[in-house]
């Protein structure tokens, strides 16, 4: 497997149309070096129809199914752990990316060796695609930044979107979803990642992320 290849991990529950929207954006992208990960967090749905349709025609995509519901969060640490690759990122199953998504982050590591994730522009949007917001339309400026210097962006309500994100795989080992921070357990684990390691921001758009009403993400 070449050094380069991105894993993209996808968790999923009860989504199956959503969920092809999501696959078929990572398989439209111009940078081809990937594979993907599927975690369906036992849907008991059309869920693994919809998944073996797509390992019968791309071997890059593969999939695990969760005997029981395991929880979100749990769920996201379990894909965390099969990741064997340089790079990973995580596409939940409602969200999509454009097909510059991949190219655009692996463009943001090659500016410095020492950024450890590639951040891209992430507009919000509603379920029939109106703009909400961008989280990073308030950040100074595109490109390097360094550990610590923009924490307080994150702190904030500035923060990134964690889909948005691409990692090298050397700080796996920081990458854990804590229980007890429910459905925003991202936000303390950016704010921990962006103490300890310097990033690329760009602000070419790449994925879109979908709230749904009444629904946090």
């Amino acid at each position: 497997m070449n050094e380069n290849t991105i894993t993209i991990l996808i968790p999923t529950y009860r989504r199956p149309i959503l969920l092809k929207r999501a696959i078929n954006s990572v398989l439209k992208q111009t940078y081809c070096d990937f594979r993907i990960i599927v975690s369906d967090n036992s849907s008991c749905d059309g869920t693994k129809a919809v998944l073996n349709e797509f390992v019968k025609t791309d071997s890059r995509v593969c999939f695990y199914v969760q005997e029981r519901n395991i929880g979100m969060n749990a769920n996201f640490n379990f894909l965390i752990s099969k990741v064997k690759t340089k790079y990973f990122c995580m596409l939940t199953d409602d969200d999509y990316y454009k097909d510059n998504f991949l190219n655009n982050a692996i463009t943001g590591f090659e500016s410095d060796n020492s950024i450890m994730f590639s951040i891209l522009s992430c507009p919000t949007i509603t379920e029939s695609g109106g703009f909400i917001k961008n989280q990073l339309d308030t950040w100074p400026h595109e490109g390097f930044y360094s550990k610590g210097e923009a924490t307080s962006l994150f702190l904030n309500g500035s923060h990134p979107i964690f889909t948005a994100i691409v990692f090298k795989s050397e700080i796996l080992e920081d990458v854990v979803f804590n229980e007890k921070f429910g459905l925003v357990s991202d936000v303390p684990l950016l704010v921990k990642l962006s103490i300890k390691y310097d990033f690329y921001m760009s602000r070419k758009v790449s994925l879109y992320f979908v709230r749904h009403a009444n629904v946090i993400s």
